[in-house]
């Protein structure tokens, strides 16, 4: 693990360790001069590192490795929080094997790591499984809420309040998330991420904006996992969140496309629909596409 933070590197020591992968020793070095050092003393298998270092960065360090008739032969995943595609395939050019854009999920980290390794063969999951694991994955290890899945639907009562937010995508796929939580579970996440009081003016005041980020980060990780790594796609986040009324959120909480969890054991509503683009113009999916999701009449403009 090669980055100069320490606190990532204890991140991805944990994760790994808490993954059930078959794994050795795990080293670290905080920048590409620490990591050469390593893989010229060590047996590495996998390399994980971030890209800008000090000393020496992470493309540098993949650049002295693609020259070593030894050290070109050990796979190297990036993790960072830059990145443009015409960086990715420049690094990838060079010899990275992946790339993983921060903040890291557990999920997708595995996912990424098996691969890389040869462990095991990645059975494909579908589009709301995936998606639906990153977001239990970003609830327990960001916002440190305990997360379940439910097999009945889910009580309005205990969520009303409760508002939405939507993102649509187009590119390698097309479609749109759907993310139904309660204002309490909101104002809780605002204030997990903030670290700030319950009741502190900001975080009321950033509560909606936090569900947006949730949903935001949970279709950013979840379209290239079951996609791929080199599929691009075109993410176009609603710019303002929805009150629900109980009609519109049985609804949702009825479709097929939907998962319903609890947040601290309060329902919440994920809804995924991912369909492979289509010739022309890319235009909001229709009623029918998605699974007849909500009536009009039942939620503006959804």
């Amino acid at each position: 693990m090669v980055d100069d933070s320490p606190i990532i590197r204890m991140v991805l020591s944990r994760m790994l360790r808490d993954s059930q992968l078959p794994l050795g020793n795990l080293y670290e070095a905080s920048n590409g001069r620490e990591a050469l050092d390593l893989l010229q003393s060590k047996q590495v298998d996998l390399v994980l590192s971030d890209i800008n270092m000090p000393l020496m960065s992470g493309a540098e360090m993949l650049e002295i490795m693609a020259m070593d008739g030894l050290l070109k032969t050990v796979p190297v995943v990036i993790v960072s929080s830059e990145g443009s595609q015409t960086r990715i395939e420049q690094l990838k050019s060079t010899g990275a094997v992946a790339f993983i854009r921060k903040p890291i999920t557990p999920t997708l980290l595995r996912e990424i790591v098996s691969d890389a390794l040869g462990l095991e063969a990645s059975e494909k999951k579908p589009p709301l499984e995936v998606a639906t694991e990153i977001l239990k994955d970003l609830l327990t290890n960001y916002a440190h809420f305990n997360v379940g899945s439910r097999s009945s639907l889910p009580d309005w009562e205990k969520a009303s309040p409760a508002c939405y937010a939507r993102i649509h995508f187009t590119g390698a796929a097309q479609g749109e998330m759907v993310l139904a939580l309660s204002r309490t579970t909101c104002i809780s996440l605002a204030s997990q991420l903030l670290e700030l009081p319950i009741d502190h003016e900001n975080v009321q005041e950033n509560a909606e904006d936090s569900l947006r980020e949730l949903l935001s980060m949970t279709c950013a990780h979840a379209l290239p996992q079951f996609l791929g790594e080199e599929a691009v796609c075109n993410l176009v986040p609603e710019r303002q969140t929805n009150a629900m009324n109980e009609s519109s959120w049985r609804k949702l909480s009825e479709n097929p496309l939907t998962r319903c969890l609890t947040v601290e054991d309060v329902p919440a509503l994920l809804y995924f629909l991912c369909e492979e683009p289509k010739p022309g113009a890319y235009k909001s999916p229709t009623e029918a596409q998605r699974g007849r999701l909500l009536e009009e009449d039942e939620l503006d403009a959804f």
